[in-house]
C-alpha cells in the first residue's frame, strides 16, 4: 500500500513515536502540523505504547518456543518433553538410625513377639533450628528379644518429608487427568497402586516404565511427567502401550512431599510415632532410644531451568543408549541427581588397557565420598542402559587442593580511605 512505512524495525518507544510521526508528517494533511504542541501528541503516545508492547509481547511469545531461549520453567518442561526428557524432581534426604526399645511383660510373665511401626511421620529432627519431618514408608516389624524383652529396628531408613496419599475412581467416560496435587514431590519414592473398587482388598502395584520396547497390553505400567507449577502427572496404558485401565478401578498415589537440600545434616532423630507390639499395645515413648548411623544426606532441589536445558538434547541424543564416554557422563547424572559433575572414561585409555569397562567419577553435591550402596545402585540403574558387553565402575574422584597467594596492586592517589 502506497504510504505505508517500509522500516519496521523500530523497538524503542521513542523510535516508534518518531517513526509515527515521520509517516504522518508524508501525509498532505500533516505536512506543516505541530505535533508536540497539540493534542495529537496524547494519541501518537497511545499508539507508540500499543505497537510497543505488542512488539514485546512478540517476542517474548516467539522466545518462548525454543528451548534455548525459554525462560519460563512450564514452557522449558513442555518443549524439553517433546524430546522425551522428564526434569529431575526434588530428592528426599535419608538417614540411617538403630531404633530400640523396652517391652513390657505380660500377665503371664512372657514379652511379646514382635513390634510394628506403621508407615508415616514417625520421625522428627532440626538444622539450624528448622525443623524437618521424617517419615518411613512401609510398616516396619522387628523381633523381640524374649530373654531380654528389646526389640531393634537395625538399619531403619528414614526419608525427610510428609508421606501423604491421594485417590482417583477411575471413570473413562469423560478425559481424566491424573496429578499429584502437590508439588516438591520425590519421584523416586513414589507409590501407585490400583484396585478393581474402592471396598475390594485386592491390590496390583504399577511401576514406572523407562523403555516401552518391553511392553504389552497386559504390562502394569505408568509414565510420568511434569506439568504447571511443578506437579507431576500420572499416564497409564491405553491397551496396547500398557494395560488401560477399567471404569470403576481405584487409584492410589503414596508419595512423600519433602523439602530436598534442606533436610540434609539431620543428626538427632526423635520418635514422634507409635510403636505397637504384637498384643496391641502401645509401647512407653520413653523406652524408645534412637541412635544415628549415618546424618540425613542425598537430598537434592528440584532440577533447574539451565540442566534441563543442557541435558534435555544431550540425553535425547543418547536414546537412553550408553554408547559414548558422553551418554555415560549424562545418564548417571539422570539416575544420581546428587552429581554436580561426572567425568566418564574407557578403560583402553589406562595403562595397562582394560578392556570391557568403563569408568566413572563422580563429584556430589554435598561433597562427600560415594558409600559402597550407593555406588552399587548407581551401577545397577546404569547396567539397564548399558550395552551388554561393558560393564561400568565407579571410581572415586581425585580431589585436588589450591593454594593461592594473592598480591594486591592500587593506586594510592585514586582513593581517599586508608
Amino acid at each position: 500500500m502506497a504510504g505505508v512505512p517500509s522500516r519496521l524495525t523500530s523497538l524503542d518507544f521513542f523510535q516508534i513515536r518518531e517513526s509515527i510521526k515521520s509517516y504522518l508528517r508524508t501525509r498532505n494533511e500533516f505536512s506543516d502540523y505541530d505535533f508536540e504542541g497539540s493534542a495529537a501528541s496524547y494519541l501518537l503516545d497511545t499508539l507508540a505504547y500499543n505497537t510497543y508492547y505488542t512488539a514485546f509481547n512478540a517476542n517474548m511469545a516467539v522466545n518462548e518456543l525454543f528451548l534455548e531461549s525459554s525462560t519460563i520453567r512450564d514452557n522449558v518442561v513442555k518443549i524439553a518433553k517433546l524430546l522425551n526428557y522428564t526434569p529431575t524432581s526434588i530428592k528426599a534426604s535419608r538417614a540411617c538410625v538403630k531404633v530400640q526399645m523396652a517391652c513390657q511383660l505380660t500377665p503371664e510373665g512372657t514379652y511379646p513377639n514382635y513390634v510394628t511401626l506403621k508407615a508415616g511421620d514417625n520421625f522428627v529432627s532440626s538444622v539450624d533450628n528448622e525443623s524437618y519431618a521424617f517419615c518411613t514408608l512401609k510398616d516396619e516389624i522387628a523381633k523381640v528379644d524374649q530373654i531380654t524383652g528389646i526389640a531393634t529396628f537395625k538399619n531403619l531408613i528414614l526419608y525427610q518429608g510428609n508421606r501423604l496419599t491421594y485417590n482417583y475412581t477411575v471413570d473413562n467416560s469423560i478425559i481424566q487427568n491424573y496429578t499429584i496435587p502437590n508439588n516438591s514431590v520425590d519421584t523416586d519414592l513414589l507409590e501407585v497402586f490400583i484396585r478393581p473398587s474402592e471396598q475390594s482388598q485386592e491390590i496390583d502395584t504399577y511401576t514406572l516404565a523407562k523403555n516401552v520396547t518391553s511392553l504389552d497390553s497386559t504390562s502394569r505400567i505408568y509414565f510420568l511427567e511434569e506439568v504447571e507449577d511443578q506437579k507431576y502427572k500420572i499416564i497409564f496404558g491405553d491397551g496396547v502401550i500398557g494395560r488401560k485401565l477399567i471404569t470403576g478401578e481405584f487409584i492410589t498415589f503414596s508419595y512423600v512431599k519433602t523439602k530436598g537440600l534442606s533436610g540434609n545434616g539431620c543428626k538427632l532423630f526423635y520418635s514422634i510415632g507409635e510403636f505397637t507390639d504384637s498384643y496391641g499395645r502401645l509401647i512407653d515413648p520413653n523406652a524408645v532410644r534412637i541412635n544415628t548411623i549415618q546424618n540425613s544426606r542425598d537430598g537434592v532441589a528440584e532440577e533447574d531451568i539451565t540442566t534441563i536445558k543442557y541435558r534435555a538434547p544431550r540425553l535425547y541424543s543418547a536414546q537412553y543408549r550408553a554408547v559414548t564416554e558422553q551418554d555415560y557422563e549424562t545418564i548417571t547424572q539422570m539416575v544420581y541427581p546428587s552429581a554436580v559433575a561426572v567425568k566418564a572414561y574407557g578403560g583402553e585409555t589406562l595403562t595397562p588397557p582394560v578392556y570391557g569397562k568403563v569408568y566413572i567419577a563422580i563429584k556430589t553435591k554435598s561433597g562427600t565420598e560415594l558409600n559402597a550402596a550407593t555406588k552399587k545402585s548407581i551401577v545397577q540403574n546404569l547396567k539397564s542402559y548399558a550395552m551388554a558387553s561393558i560393564e561400568p565402575v565407579i571410581v572415586s574422584a581425585d580431589e585436588t587442593t589450591l593454594n593461592l597467594k594473592s598480591f594486591v596492586y592500587y593506586n594510592p592517589n585514586l582513593t581517599t580511605i586508608s
